[in-house]
């Protein structure tokens, strides 16, 4: 493989980003016929202006030093338009002068949706939005319709979710008598917390989780007496919680 010893100073100078005269010959980086630039595992690439890499691959090959250091304010960031112009970047990654780390639509300070597939956190997760708050997003609820009678188990395997009770055509109800359904739920564990409201309905309605199980829970409810002619939609969420 060629040396940049062997190449113009041009082509070192343009891409270290400043007089590399006194380099020549102790850089180990090298380009090869395809136009791929090779460091070697003392090298170090600098630029005091944007790399763009076009539909090509940047790797890092290290089994243990390997690493990409920028400065504070500066944006590791993707994009669907053919420039190379900070304006381009349609979400970035960068670290503030706060030394937060933040996704950013490529501009300091604004910040973008962030999907992950799995996050553990060491410390705690905050939202700072007065209207967002944290919780689920679509996709991960759904809604089920009792049968048969208004003690019938259910099967609904999400973390959120509409349940929607057998209809009662002037049937008579009793604060006194309770009704119990058991909620099939693979994605409840028995550390888990689940909170029951009444979503809809014109009676009201006393709602308790009277039993957790790794696989379900049970909700016990009363309404307030009388005859009932609706089919009230009560809804519920999973808070995951562990005993240890």
């Amino acid at each position: 493989m060629p040396q940049l010893s062997s190449y113009p100073l041009r082509i070192i100078t343009d891409l270290l980003g400043h007089d590399a005269s006194n380099l020549v010959g102790r850089v180990p980086i090298g380009i090869e016929t395809n136009g791929t630039v090779t460091m070697g595992s003392d090298a170090t690439l600098n630029t005091l202006g944007p790399i763009n890499l076009g539909n090509n691959t940047l790797s890092i090959i290290s089994t243990s030093t390997g690493f990409i250091s920028m400065w504070n304010g500066a944006v590791l960031g993707w994009s669907n338009a053919n420039s190379s112009a900070a304006g381009a970047i349609d979400i970035g990654f960068a670290r503030n002068g706060m030394g937060l780390a933040e996704v950013n639509n490529g501009t300091k300070g604004t910040f973008a949706d962030l999907t992950l597939r799995n996050l553990s956190s060491a410390g705690f997760v905050l939202s700072i939005s007065p209207t967002s708050g944290v919780g689920y997003n679509t996709g991960a609820g759904g809604s089920i319709t009792q049968i048969t009678s208004r003690d019938t188990g259910v099967t609904l395997n999400t973390v959120s979710g509409d349940i929607v009770l057998l209809a009662g055509i002037n049937a008579a109800v009793s604060a006194a008598t309770a009704n119990t359904v058991v909620v099939t739920n693979s994605a409840v564990a028995i550390t888990d917390t689940v909170n029951v409201v009444q979503k809809s309905g014109t009676d009201k309605y006393l709602i308790f989780v009277t039993n957790m199980a790794s696989g379900s829970f049970s909700m016990t409810f009363f309404t307030t007496g009388g005859i009932t002619n609706e089919s009230p939609v009560f809804h519920f969420n999973v808070i995951k919680g562990v005993s240890s």
